[in-house]
């Protein structure tokens, strides 16, 4: 993700061994490196950026304090229904935020003249690529976009 998020926010040419380099750099960085280099390069929406900051914390609960935090035993009925209330969020707002980087991506290449190859008949992908349509003006435009994902509040 890091050199998706590098090439929509403003890229020069980049041979095949320099995305590599960056690559393999950006999968040492943390979540919450990519995070805030996101948070400097553009203005985000407050639903959206609540959203990075939730899911952070919840990925970090989920791999680094779960068996020391209350509430989360498996052993117990409650400790089970904490644990599927946090699995289920990290999905939920997962979800949202591959949706909105998948969404950006597309945009980005096609603002670059790379058409989408045809992709699966998947609602997921759909929906994907209707919103890159919706954020074509984001990433053609100025550099300090505020970036929001569609949010179903059905959910």
């Amino acid at each position: 993700m890091g050199q998706t998020v590098h090439l929509i926010f403003g890229a020069e040419e980049l041979s095949v061994q320099e995305i590599e380099r960056r690559d393999k750099e950006a999968r040492r960085k943390t979540l919450g490196q990519l995070i805030a280099a996101l948070r400097q390069e553009v203005e985000l929406h407050l639903q959206f950026d609540a959203l990075l900051d939730q899911f952070l914390r919840d990925r970090n609960m989920l791999v680094h304090r779960l068996s020391d935090e209350e509430g989360f035993d498996l052993d117990t009925a409650e400790g089970r229904k904490g644990c599927l209330a946090l699995a289920g969020r990290i999905v939920s707002n997962g979800e949202i935020l591959l949706d909105t980087f998948l969404a950006f991506s597309l945009a980005f290449s096609r603002r670059l003249g790379i058409e989408c190859p045809s992709m699966p008949d998947d609602p997921f992908l759909k929906t994907a690529l209707a919103d890159s349509n919706r954020v074509w003006g984001l990433v053609s435009g100025p550099k300090r976009s505020r970036v929001m994902p569609v949010v179903d509040d059905d959910e």
